[in-house]
């Protein structure tokens, strides 16, 4: 007897390795990708593979065993340096959890590209320097101490106004470093 269920699961294995592959070539053969816009573009792409940024850097650190979805060393955070020189560290360990918490760098006079949205909520807290935050249509200048929380699903762009580096940890979830 012919198994109907089977049938459906393999149609759509192929379905999804298909989507997977059109994202994959549309990605890697795009001519206007470019670094500006590799976060967006890294983004998009790993949400139509249904894994989050962190995925494709999975094997680049080294975790003692003992640490393993525990515990992220300061030599062993995965690291994304953007072409405008600010720099994200993921401070939480792999395989992601229901959160995701960030060390970001950002040096004076860099902004993010553009206003962009996802699932999700948002909250951060500034370390030091100057830091300029815009949700939807309101604006906030923020400094050392101070904290914000907002939903992800709101429009939303950052930058460092300052002549000093501005750092800032985040906590989003879902993740999607």
């Amino acid at each position: 007897m012919h198994n109907i269920q089977s049938d459906v699961q393999s149609l759509l294995n192929v379905l999804y390795w298909q989507k997977a592959a059109s994202a994959t070539k549309k990605f890697l053969l795009s001519s206007n990708w470019s670094a500006s816009s590799a976060h967006t573009e890294l983004f998009n792409f790993a949400g139509s593979l249904g894994v989050t940024i962190q995925w494709f850097f999975a094997s680049e650190t080294q975790t003692a065993p003992e640490d393993q979805g525990y515990v992220v060393r300061k030599k062993q955070r995965l690291q994304v340096n953007y072409e405008n020189g600010i720099i994200d560290q993921l401070l939480t360990p792999q395989p992601t959890r229901q959160l995701e918490f960030l060390h970001s760098r950002f040096p004076p006079g860099t902004y993010s590209k553009e206003s962009y949205s996802h699932e999700g909520e948002e909250a951060g807290y500034v370390l030091s320097g100057s830091f300029e935050l815009w949700v939807g249509e309101r604006y906030f200048q923020l400094s050392e101490g101070d904290s914000f929380s907002f939903s992800s699903q709101e429009p939303h762009k950052y930058g460092n106004p300052g002549e000093e580096d501005a750092v800032a940890l985040w906590v989003i979830t879902p993740p999607t470093f």
